[in-house]
């Protein structure tokens, strides 16, 4: 048998996973006072209209079920230092992304910026009558975020009143993932209609029987009754009830390779450790004879 062809002799490359220690305490990891303000919805819930807000005009803003956030976007509030607002591409979104992978492109975000301490945003809107998968879905992902997380979620339902009510669907969703918010809750539920926000095309009969009242401190009354708020109004509702709600720690795992020295939290590391380089035979050995044919007499 003679030794394989030279030609066929290739080279391959031999994948090495890492091998992680601890690296770093949790804390001494992260810098203090750097929060961030995680919004879960369907798309056309107002996510992106509220991060608006407190963000500025780069922020892309949708008025239909299909997603307008490809992926997790950190923005930064205006004239408030250290603090943001995650704008998620939705649990159950209309793309068909599913919540493990929204979830680990979270975590992924403000692991890269250094955030471990959030509040939630659960933006809801239309029929809540009926546990819906999606609320469902959205529930569970909230869940997910760690423990304790309902205590750090404030509840938002789009054109509702400032204590909304028909929210069934959505607070039995939240219970059977742990949720303890009731009706009755008026520190984690909130309700309002952006008098300054685009059309989302829908007609609203009872703002145009408002607006036909003449006295305008009765007329401001009922707007304010009945959730419709100017934009600075619509901020400063929704920082108080955020503010009041204990902020959640996210943990993260530190931990250093001990091969190639890439630290970090093993679920965002995705690069292989590195690779060794090897010579292999990619077909079959055959028989074949390199030179011209001699005759011998081997005795």
């Amino acid at each position: 048998l003679c030794p394989p062809r030279p030609s066929l002799v290739r080279n391959m490359a031999l994948t090495i996973q890492h091998i992680f220690e601890d690296y770093k305490e949790e804390k001494s990891f992260f810098a203090e006072g750097r929060t961030a303000v995680v919004s879960v919805g369907t798309s056309g819930t107002g996510k992106s209209s509220i991060i608006r807000l407190f963000c500025g005009n780069s922020v892309v803003v949708g008025h239909s079920t299909s997603s307008q956030t490809s992926e997790s976007t950190l923005h930064a509030e205006q004239h408030t230092p250290g603090k943001f607002w995650l704008d998620s591409q939705g649990a159950n979104d209309s793309n068909g992304t599913n919540d493990q992978r929204v979830l680990t492109d979270i975590l992924r975000t403000l692991y890269e910026q250094q955030v471990d301490n959030i509040r939630i945003m659960w933006c809801v809107s239309g029929d809540m009558d009926r546990v819906k998968l999606e609320f469902q879905t959205q529930a569970r992902f909230i869940q997910s975020l760690g423990p304790n997380a309902w205590r750090s979620c404030l509840i938002i339902k789009k054109r509702g009143k400032p204590q909304p009510r028909n929210m069934a669907g959505v607070l039995e969703a939240g219970r059977r993932y742990g949720s303890n918010i009731a009706a009755d809750d008026e520190q984690r539920l909130l309700g309002y209609t952006g008098l300054e926000f685009k059309s989302d095309g829908q007609d609203d009969s009872t703002l145009e029987l408002i607006m036909e009242v003449e006295n305008a401190e009765r007329r401001n009354e009922r707007l304010r009754q009945y959730g419709y708020l100017k934009n600075a109004d619509a901020k400063q509702a929704i920082n108080a009830k955020l503010d009041a709600l204990p902020s959640l720690r996210l943990q993260f795992s530190i931990k250093r390779c001990t091969k190639c020295g890439v630290s970090g939290d093993p679920r965002f590391i995705f690069a292989n450790c590195h690779g060794v380089q090897m010579r292999h035979h990619p077909q079959a050995i055959q028989r074949y004879h390199p030179g011209g044919l001699a005759a011998v007499h081997i005795g």
